[in-house]
């Protein structure tokens, strides 16, 4: 797959371009400081670091302190696809309590389509 195919269908996981440049980076560098990191993506390194954090957050980059340096480190796509499905087996053991709280809430609303189907009074 050609890097610009790679870099669409991270942007269809929820990615920016500048995100996807960044993890394909860090995944062709391996563990790294910033500035090879943020070369490697053709990224400013000062936004790399704003980047980076963010991208922790969603445990797309590991980061490891040794000395005074900061390394980071690309998740790798086998945890990423873990990850997901973790969050798909959440989601799908909650949606009988979601529905059922939405069919007490709204019961006039069809959940799929989203369109009421009466419409609401416009007190």
């Amino acid at each position: 797959m050609k890097r610009k195919e790679l870099i669409a269908n991270l942007e269809k996981f929820g990615l920016t371009h500048s995100e996807a440049q960044l993890y394909l980076a860090g995944i062709e560098v391996g563990e790294t400081l910033v500035a090879p990191l943020a070369i490697a993506a053709g990224i400013p390194r000062t936004t790399t670091y704003a980047m980076l954090e963010e991208m922790i957050k969603r445990n797309l980059f590991y980061v490891r302190t040794r000395g005074k340096r900061t390394y980071y480190l690309a998740a790798s796509p086998k945890q990423i696809l873990k990850d997901v499905l973790d969050k798909e087996q959440l989601i799908r053991s909650m949606i009988p309590h979601l529905e059922a709280l939405t069919d007490k809430k709204c019961p006039n609303m069809d959940v799929n389509v989203g369109e009421l189907k009466t419409p609401l009074p416009l007190d």
